[in-house]
């Protein structure tokens, strides 16, 4: 079973670096959340000044 309920092959996700982390175990199921960072700002690297802009945020909880 993948860690990410997110779709491999979707071309509107592929700008972003994408992974996945436990948020927290619920009699003993993972509830998982996705973390999308553009790639482009990962290539500029965090001593860039781009990284220190605020930015939205989107947050997705894998629901079950």
């Amino acid at each position: 079973m993948p860690r990410t309920s997110l779709p491999a092959d979707d071309t509107k996700l592929s700008p972003f670096a994408i992974s996945t982390h436990t948020y927290k175990v619920v009699d003993g199921h993972e509830i998982l959340t996705d973390v999308l960072i553009p790639k482009k700002l990962l290539e500029l690297g965090p001593e860039s000044d781009e990284w220190k802009k605020r930015r939205p945020v989107m947050v997705r909880f894998h629901g079950g």
